[in-house]
Protein backbone atom coordinates (compact mmCIF):
# COMPACT_ATOMS: atom_id res chain seq x y z
CA UNK A 1 0.00 0.00 0.00
CA UNK A 2 1.47 3.65 -0.88
CA UNK A 3 1.40 5.96 1.86
CA UNK A 4 -1.83 7.85 2.76
CA UNK A 5 -1.93 11.49 4.27
CA UNK A 6 -5.70 12.54 4.68
CA UNK A 7 -7.06 15.62 6.61
CA UNK A 8 -9.96 15.88 9.05
CA UNK A 9 -11.70 17.91 11.37
CA UNK A 10 -10.79 17.94 14.99
CA UNK A 11 -13.78 16.45 16.16
CA UNK A 12 -13.54 13.44 14.30
CA UNK A 13 -10.35 12.74 15.84
CA UNK A 14 -11.59 13.19 19.01
CA UNK A 15 -15.12 11.11 18.76
CA UNK A 16 -12.22 8.25 17.81
CA UNK A 17 -13.09 7.81 13.81
CA UNK A 18 -9.39 7.71 12.82
CA UNK A 19 -7.39 5.01 11.68
CA UNK A 20 -4.27 5.68 11.24
CA UNK A 21 -0.77 5.19 12.30
CA UNK A 22 -0.17 8.51 13.13
CA UNK A 23 -1.73 12.11 13.48
CA UNK A 24 -0.73 15.47 12.71
CA UNK A 25 -2.68 17.58 15.61
CA UNK A 26 -2.87 21.56 14.45
CA UNK A 27 -5.05 23.68 16.72
CA UNK A 28 -5.14 27.10 16.45
CA UNK A 29 -2.69 29.42 18.89
CA UNK A 30 -5.59 31.05 21.17
CA UNK A 31 -7.80 27.29 20.87
CA UNK A 32 -7.94 24.63 23.49
CA UNK A 33 -5.62 21.74 22.93
CA UNK A 34 -7.42 18.89 20.52
CA UNK A 35 -8.20 15.96 22.89
CA UNK A 36 -6.96 12.69 21.67
CA UNK A 37 -6.21 9.60 22.81
CA UNK A 38 -2.40 9.56 22.10
CA UNK A 39 -2.38 5.66 22.19
CA UNK A 40 -4.83 5.18 19.46
CA UNK A 41 -2.04 6.24 16.90
CA UNK A 42 0.66 4.25 18.76
CA UNK A 43 1.77 7.47 21.05
CA UNK A 44 2.86 8.89 17.20
CA UNK A 45 1.75 12.16 17.73
CA UNK A 46 3.05 15.25 16.73
CA UNK A 47 1.20 18.62 18.09
CA UNK A 48 1.42 21.84 16.06
CA UNK A 49 -0.13 25.54 17.22
CA UNK A 50 -1.20 28.37 14.48
CA UNK A 51 -3.82 29.75 13.12
CA UNK A 52 -5.20 29.72 9.53
CA UNK A 53 -3.60 32.56 7.97
CA UNK A 54 -0.16 32.53 6.13
CA UNK A 55 0.85 35.29 7.30
CA UNK A 56 3.37 35.60 10.07
CA UNK A 57 0.71 37.64 12.24
CA UNK A 58 -2.58 39.11 10.55
CA UNK A 59 -4.87 41.02 12.64
CA UNK A 60 -8.62 41.24 11.97
CA UNK A 61 -12.11 42.04 13.36
CA UNK A 62 -9.66 42.80 16.92
CA UNK A 63 -8.09 39.21 16.83
CA UNK A 64 -4.33 38.73 15.97
CA UNK A 65 -3.63 35.42 14.15
CA UNK A 66 -0.48 33.70 14.33
CA UNK A 67 0.41 31.78 11.14
CA UNK A 68 2.64 29.34 10.53
CA UNK A 69 6.74 28.98 10.90
CA UNK A 70 9.21 26.92 8.22
CA UNK A 71 10.14 25.09 11.49
CA UNK A 72 6.37 23.41 11.88
CA UNK A 73 6.40 22.62 8.55
CA UNK A 74 9.78 21.06 8.59
CA UNK A 75 8.81 19.24 12.34
CA UNK A 76 5.44 17.55 10.15
CA UNK A 77 7.92 17.01 7.10
CA UNK A 78 10.17 15.13 9.10
CA UNK A 79 7.59 13.48 11.42
CA UNK A 80 5.94 11.98 7.83
CA UNK A 81 9.42 11.10 6.74
CA UNK A 82 9.70 9.13 10.59
CA UNK A 83 6.99 7.00 10.27
CA UNK A 84 7.03 6.16 6.92
CA UNK A 85 10.90 4.87 7.83
CA UNK A 86 8.77 2.80 10.93
CA UNK A 87 6.67 1.52 8.35
CA UNK A 88 3.31 3.19 8.99
CA UNK A 89 1.31 3.39 5.68
CA UNK A 90 -0.93 6.53 6.88
CA UNK A 91 -0.87 9.42 8.85
CA UNK A 92 -4.11 11.41 9.68
CA UNK A 93 -3.81 15.19 9.99
CA UNK A 94 -6.53 17.45 11.40
CA UNK A 95 -6.81 20.96 11.55
CA UNK A 96 -10.19 22.56 13.36
CA UNK A 97 -12.54 22.02 9.68
CA UNK A 98 -9.93 19.64 8.21
CA UNK A 99 -10.33 22.20 4.79
CA UNK A 100 -6.57 24.12 5.00
CA UNK A 101 -4.12 23.97 7.52
CA UNK A 102 -4.56 19.61 7.73
CA UNK A 103 -4.90 19.88 3.82
CA UNK A 104 -1.91 21.49 2.94
CA UNK A 105 0.60 19.85 5.74
CA UNK A 106 -1.12 16.43 4.48
CA UNK A 107 -0.14 17.51 0.95
CA UNK A 108 3.09 18.34 1.85
CA UNK A 109 3.52 14.76 3.57
CA UNK A 110 2.50 13.32 0.12
CA UNK A 111 4.83 15.15 -2.27
CA UNK A 112 7.31 14.24 0.11
CA UNK A 113 6.33 11.02 -0.14
CA UNK A 114 5.84 10.83 -4.74
CA UNK A 115 9.19 12.43 -4.91
CA UNK A 116 10.37 15.41 -7.11
CA UNK A 117 7.89 15.30 -10.40
CA UNK A 118 4.85 13.94 -8.75
CA UNK A 119 3.20 16.92 -7.47
CA UNK A 120 0.10 16.66 -9.66
CA UNK A 121 -0.03 13.15 -8.46
CA UNK A 122 0.41 14.10 -4.81
CA UNK A 123 -2.63 17.02 -5.64
CA UNK A 124 -5.02 14.36 -7.18
CA UNK A 125 -4.43 12.11 -3.73
CA UNK A 126 -5.11 14.91 -1.56
CA UNK A 127 -8.40 15.54 -3.47
CA UNK A 128 -9.24 12.14 -3.94
CA UNK A 129 -9.49 11.84 -0.01
CA UNK A 130 -11.44 14.64 0.53
CA UNK A 131 -14.98 13.58 0.75
CA UNK A 132 -16.21 17.54 1.13
CA UNK A 133 -15.10 19.13 -1.73
CA UNK A 134 -13.96 21.75 0.39
CA UNK A 135 -10.23 21.50 0.32
CA UNK A 136 -8.37 24.52 -0.23
CA UNK A 137 -4.82 24.07 1.10
CA UNK A 138 -3.50 27.24 3.47
CA UNK A 139 -0.52 28.91 1.12
CA UNK A 140 2.11 30.08 3.50
CA UNK A 141 2.07 25.80 4.53
CA UNK A 142 2.24 25.02 0.46
CA UNK A 143 5.11 27.59 0.00
CA UNK A 144 7.22 26.60 2.76
CA UNK A 145 6.52 22.68 1.79
CA UNK A 146 7.96 23.98 -2.09
CA UNK A 147 11.08 25.50 -0.32
CA UNK A 148 11.97 22.56 1.69
CA UNK A 149 11.24 20.60 -0.55
CA UNK A 150 13.28 22.25 -2.74
CA UNK A 151 10.21 21.73 -5.80
CA UNK A 152 10.37 25.72 -6.46
CA UNK A 153 6.36 26.35 -7.14
CA UNK A 154 5.92 23.09 -8.43
CA UNK A 155 3.43 22.40 -5.30
CA UNK A 156 1.39 25.98 -5.60
CA UNK A 157 0.94 25.62 -9.48
CA UNK A 158 -0.20 21.66 -9.56
CA UNK A 159 -2.65 22.83 -6.56
CA UNK A 160 -3.62 26.01 -8.57
CA UNK A 161 -4.03 23.96 -11.79
CA UNK A 162 -6.68 21.34 -9.83
CA UNK A 163 -8.19 23.51 -6.83
CA UNK A 164 -9.61 27.18 -8.29
CA UNK A 165 -10.44 27.14 -4.61
CA UNK A 166 -6.92 27.70 -3.72
CA UNK A 167 -6.33 30.41 -6.03
CA UNK A 168 -9.13 32.42 -4.72
CA UNK A 169 -7.92 32.18 -1.57
CA UNK A 170 -4.04 33.02 -2.74
CA UNK A 171 -5.05 36.06 -4.22
CA UNK A 172 -7.21 37.01 -1.04
CA UNK A 173 -4.19 36.74 0.93
CA UNK A 174 -1.68 38.63 -1.49
CA UNK A 175 -3.90 41.29 -1.36
CA UNK A 176 -3.60 41.53 2.06
CA UNK A 177 -0.06 41.50 2.05
CA UNK A 178 1.43 37.58 1.11
CA UNK A 179 4.39 38.24 -1.34
CA UNK A 180 3.03 36.91 -4.88
CA UNK A 181 4.95 34.03 -5.36
CA UNK A 182 7.37 34.61 -2.96
CA UNK A 183 8.20 32.16 -0.31
CA UNK A 184 7.58 33.62 3.16
CA UNK A 185 11.00 33.46 4.44
CA UNK A 186 10.96 33.43 8.15
CA UNK A 187 11.26 31.18 10.47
Amino acid sequence: MPFIAHALPQAAVERGDVSAGALISITGVSFTRAVIDERQFGSRVLRLRFDDVPLHEFTALGRRWIGPTREQVLAAITFGRECRAAGVEEVAVHCLHGRSRSTAIALALIADAYGRGGEGAAVEALLARDLTGKASPNIGIVRFADEILGRGRAIEDALADKVPRFVTWRAFWEERGLSPRESLGRG
